[in-house]
C-alpha cells in the first residue's frame, strides 16, 4: 500500500524536476573547490589510520583516530590540520566529533572529501542510538573550543553540549551523506561555527522516513557562517536554526522533500540567496518575534492543499522571489510577493530593490593534478620554524606551475610578496602567514604582504591566517592590478585588505577580521564576511559593493561610502557589545553614493546600541539620519528590515526606511 507521505514526496520530486527545467532561479552552482590533495600538503588522510571506504567495512574509528589527530589537546583560534577523504563510501556507525585528550570539546574540526560525488559518508542501517527523532543523534557534531571561559556562561552547556562563541574554523567540505533506513533521529550535520566555518559541497539525504534533520544550527551559538553549495533531501526538517546570535549566509540551497519542514528559524538572523524550497508541508517558518530572514532569490514550490508555505513571527524581507500565488483555500501564503513583512503584514515603506547582482560563481581556473603543483618547502619554506620563508615562497611562485600550495604550517615573512600573472591559485592547509620580527628594508605598514599587482586569469587564494596578531596595523593582500581576485576560508588578524582604483573584481567569501579599503569601479562580492574592531571597518571609495551576510563587534562604522560608491548589505547582524564613549553610526552616505542595508542589531547591555543607523550627508554639508527610535526593537537592539539613501542628481536623496 502506497501511503499519503509517500504520494507527497513522490509529487515533491515531480515538481523539483519541473522546478529545475522551468525556473530561471539557480538551484545548483558547484564553485568546483573540490579537488585531490598532494600526499605531503600536510592534510591527515582517513586511509593513513585505517579507513577502507568500501562501504562494507566499518570506518568510524578509522575516521576519529584522524579527526583526534588533527587536533591536539589545546583549543586555540587558529585552524588545526584538515581531515582528508579520497574517493571512497565510508560506513559510519557513530557520531564523529572533536574532543582533546582531556575530554573537553574542541573547535577547528575541518573534514574535506575529494568531490561530493566521488566521497560517500553512510550511516549503518537501524544504526544504534539513531531510533529516536525525540532525542537526535548527529553523524558530524561540530563543537566550541573553550578559551578562558566560564563553560555555563550565557547559559551554554558546554560539557555536555559543545556549546559556546569559541567554535572556529570548523567546516565540512565536498563530500555526500547518507543517513541510511531506519534512522528517523538521525542528524546529517549538527554544526556550530563562530567568525569562520563553513559547510560546503555536501549533499545530504535518507531513505524514506530516516533523518530528522539534514542540518542542525540550534545549539548556542552558531554564527557567522556560511552554508553554500548544499542540497539536502528527505528529512523530517532541512534545515533548523535557533538563538538570536550571530547570523548565518546561505547560497545556493536546495531543500527538497523534507517531511515537516525546510527551513525553520527560532531568532537568528539569516541572510539567503538563491535558496530553493520544494515539496515541504511548510516550505520556511520564522517562528521567533527575534528572527529576521533577508531572502534574494528565494524560490518556494508547496504542495498543493497543503499549510501556508511562509509563516513569520518576526521579520521578513524578500528581493526577487517566486513564491506560491497569493492568499487562497490551498497551499499559498500571506507572504506571496516582495516586500518587507512584520509577521504576516506588508509593510507599505521601502520595497527591498538589491540592484547590484552578482556573477553565479567566481570563474574557477580547470583543477589541475596535484602532481604539478609546486610546495613551498621544496624551494625552502620551513614552516613552524624561526626561518624567513620569504624567498622560499617567491621561488615557489616563479616555478612556472600555477598552483603553489603550502603544507599545513606557520611561515614567517619579511617582504611583500607579488603573485606573478601565470600563478592562478595559493592554496592553504590552513597555514599561517606571519610577517617575521625582522622586515627588509622599505617594507612598512602600508605594504601588503601578497600583492596581486600584475594583469592575468583570475586567482583564488584560500585556507590561510594571515595572522599579526598585537602588532598593529598591516595590509595583508592588496589588488592593484586588473584580474580578478578570490579570497576564500581566509583570516586577518590584524591586517587588512585593500584594492586600488586599478583593482580588479574582488570576491570574499567566508573572510573575517580584515578592514577593507575599497576604491576603483570594479564589483565587490562578499558573502559571509565577518569584520571585527572599532573604526571604520569598511571605507568604500567609489566600488559598487554588494555583501550577502555581515556580521561586526565592538562599536564601528560598518561602511562609509564616499565618491559615488554603491553599497548594498543583505541581511546581517550588528552586534556593538559595549557602550561607546563617543558613539558612531552604523553606516554614513555622502552626496553621490547608493546605500541600502537590511540587518538586525544584538544588545545585553543597555547603551550598548546604535543611536544612527544611517547618516547621509550632502554636499552642502546637510546631513539626516535613521536614529535607533524609527527602527523596530529587538530585545535592547533594533530590526533594519531595510534602510536606504539613494543619490538623486548631485546629492544624495534623505534617508528612508521600510517602517
Amino acid at each position: 500500500m502506497i501511503s499519503p507521505g509517500s504520494l507527497a514526496r513522490a509529487a515533491g520530486r515531480g515538481l523539483l524536476r519541473l522546478c529545475v527545467a522551468s525556473s530561471s532561479l539557480l538551484l545548483w552552482a558547484p564553485r568546483a573547490t573540490a579537488y585531490p590533495l598532494p600526499s605531503d600538503a600536510g592534510a591527515l588522510n582517513v586511509h593513513d589510520y585505517g579507513a577502507v571506504g568500501d562501504g562494507i567495512a566499518d570506518d568510524t574509528a578509522a575516521i576519529q583516530m584522524a579527526i583526534d589527530a588533527a587536533c591536539a589537546d589545546g583549543n586555540h583560534a587558529w585552524p588545526a590540520k584538515l581531515v582528508y577523504f579520497p574517493a571512497g563510501n565510508y560506513l559510519v556507525s557513530d557520531t564523529l566529533v572533536s574532543r582533546g585528550a582531556s575530554g573537553k570539546f574542541m573547535n577547528s574540526m575541518a573534514l574535506m572529501g575529494e568531490s561530493p560525488g566521488d566521497v560517500k559518508l553512510t550511516l549503518r542501517d537501524r544504526a544504534a542510538g539513531f531510533s529516536d527523532p525525540r532525542a537526535p543523534k548527529a553523524l558530524i557534531f561540530a563543537t566550541s573550543g573553550l578559551l578562558a571561559r566560564n563553560p555555563s556562561d550565557g547559559g551554554r552547556d558546554y560539557f555536555n553540549k559543545g556549546e559556546g562563541n569559541d567554535a572556529y574554523n570548523n567546516y565540512v567540505h565536498d563530500l555526500t551523506i547518507n543517513l541510511g533506513a531506519g534512522n528517523p533521529g538521525a542528524i546529517g550535520v549538527d554544526f556550530l561555527a563562530n567568525n569562520i566555518g563553513a559547510i560546503r559541497g555536501v549533499r545530504i539525504a535518507a531513505a524514506d522516513g530516516s533523518c530528522h534533520e539534514g542540518i542542525a544550527l540550534d545549539r548556542k551559538w552558531p554564527g557567522p557562517l556560511l552554508i553554500q553549495d548544499v542540497r539536502v533531501d528527505g528529512c523530517a526538517f532541512g534545515i533548523s536554526i535557533a538563538n538570536t546570535e550571530y547570523s548565518a549566509t546561505l547560497e545556493d540551497v536546495v531543500l527538497s522533500n523534507q517531511r515537516q519542514v525546510g527551513l525553520r528559524n527560532d531568532g537568528n538572523s539569516l541572510a539567503m540567496r538563491r535558496v530553493s524550497i520544494i515539496g515541504a508541508p511548510r516550505a520556511l517558518e520564522n517562528i521567533n518575534p527575534a528572527g529576521l530572514i533577508v531572502a534574494d532569490y528565494l524560490r518556494v514550490v508547496a504542495p498543493v492543499g497543503g499549510q501556508p508555505a511562509l509563516t513569520n513571527a518576526g521579520f521578513m524581507v524578500l528581493s526577487h522571489p517566486e513564491l506560491p500565488a497569493g492568499p487562497t483555500n490551498d497551499s499559498s501564503s500571506p507572504i506571496h510577493s516582495m516586500g518587507v513583512y512584520r509577521g504576516a503584514t506588508r509593510l507599505r515603506g521601502e520595497s527591498p530593490q538589491w540592484l547590484l547582482q552578482p556573477p553565479a560563481a567566481f570563474p574557477a581556473p580547470t583543477n589541475r593534478a596535484p602532481s604539478t603543483w609546486a610546495n613551498v618547502r621544496s624551494y625552502g619554506a620551513e614552516p613552524d620554524s624561526n626561518k624567513d620563508a620569504t624567498d622560499a615562497i617567491r621561488g615557489a611562485l616563479a616555478s612556472g606551475a600555477d598552483t603553489i600550495y603550502f603544507p599545513s604550517g606557520r611561515y614567517l615573512v619579511s617582504d611583500s610578496i607579488d603573485v606573478p600573472e601565470r600563478v592562478r591559485r595559493l592554496v592553504g592547509m590552513f597555514s599561517v602567514l606571519a610577517v617575521g620580527p625582522r622586515r627588509r628594508a622599505g617594507f612598512s605598514a602600508n605594504d601588503a604582504v601578497l600583492r596581486a599587482s600584475s594583469t592575468g586569469t583570475p586567482l583564488i587564494i584560500e585556507r590561510f591566517t594571515l595572522d599579526h596578531t598585537n602588532r598593529g596595523s598591516q595590509v595583508g593582500v592588496e589588488l592593484s592590478g586588473p584580474r580578478d581576485v578570490l579570497l576564500r576560508d581566509m583570516i586577518f588578524s590584524g591586517l587588512s585588505v585593500r584594492r586600488s582604483r586599478y583593482g580588479g573584481h574582488l570576491f570574499l567569501e567566508n573572510v573575517t577580521g580584515c578592514r577593507l579599503d575599497l576604491s576603483g569601479k570594479k564589483p565587490v562580492d562578499a558573502r559571509q564576511l565577518n569584520t571585527e574592531g572599532g573604526g571604520v571597518r569598511i571605507a568604500n571609495s567609489g566600488a559598487p559593493l554588494l555583501v550577502l551576510g555581515i556580521k561586526t563587534e565592538q562599536a564601528c562604522t560598518v561602511v562609509h561610502n564616499t565618491g559615488g560608491a554603491r553599497t548594498e548589505i543583505v541581511g546581517g547582524l550588528l552586534y556593538p557589545v559595549h557602550p561607546s564613549a563617543a558613539p558612531l553610526p552604523a553606516f554614513v552616505n555622502t552626496a553621490g553614493s547608493d546605500l541600502s542595508a537590511a540587518y538586525a542589531e544584538s544588545a545585553h547591555i543597555p547603551g550598548a546600541v546604535y543611536l544612527d543607523h544611517l547618516v547621509t550627508t550632502s554636499a552642502g554639508g546637510t546631513s539626516w539620519r535613521i536614529a535607533d527610535e524609527q527602527l523596530p526593537p529587538r530585545g535592547l537592539g533594533r530590526f533594519a528590515p531595510f534602510i536606504t539613501s539613494r543619490s538623486l542628481g548631485p546629492g544624495p536623496s534623505k534617508a528612508r526606511s521600510a517602517m
